[in-house]
Parts: structure tokens; sequence; C-alpha cells
């Protein structure tokens, strides 16, 4: 008689995230991700032209000259604002718990 070998259960949130490192496509997300994080915490998504991360720091270039004036102002704010959406969303992997992902923001 055979036996059969049982698993652990395991959640989506976990097999998506293995499929996501696994694929590559985890990287590209992540970036999509932090994009949307600055919009939802800048509340300029209309006015934003281009957003970039590389090595921690994001740059948000403005097409706006009087909506980048009042982000300057809010930078300190923006960035934790931006950190914090990215700590609560859960098929985001880009830092380990505690630490902040996006380090520095430019607003160009």
């Amino acid at each position: 008689m055979s036996r059969v070998r049982r698993r652990k259960a395991v959640g989506m949130e976990a097999l998506i995230r293995e499929y996501l490192g696994r694929s590559g496509l985890g990287r590209a997300l992540d970036l999509r991700r932090i994009g949307k994080a600055w919009e939802e915490a800048s509340g300029a998504g209309r006015y934003t032209s281009r957003v970039f991360f590389k090595s921690g720091t994001l740059y948000a270039t403005m097409s706006s000259s009087v909506a980048r004036s009042q982000l300057l102002f809010r930078k300190g704010e923006l960035t934790r604002r931006i950190n914090s959406i990215l700590a609560e969303d859960p098929l985001f992997n880009g830092a380990p718990d505690g630490e902040e992902y996006v380090k520095e923001l430019i607003i160009k």
C-alpha cells in the first residue's frame, strides 16, 4: 500500500509571491506599485509626467511648477506616506519589514 504524502496548505498570497519571484515579474510589479503609491500619496498624478525609481531614490518629474512647489514643502511627509502605502501592500516585496524602501524623494 502506498502512502500519500500530505503537504501543508499554502495561501494564495504565498503562491503569488513565489510565482512573481521565480518569473522575474516581481521587480517590474514593484516599480508599478511605487508609481501608484506616489500618485496616492501626492494626489498629483495628473501633474506627474514621469516617475523613476533607482537605488532608494524616487524621482518625480512634474508638469506644473505650482504643483511641484507645493509638493516640495511636503517631501518628508510624502516619503513617509509612500513607504507606509508600500508596507501595507501584501504583494510588494521590495524591502524587509520595518525598513524604508524609498529613502529619498527628488521632485523636479
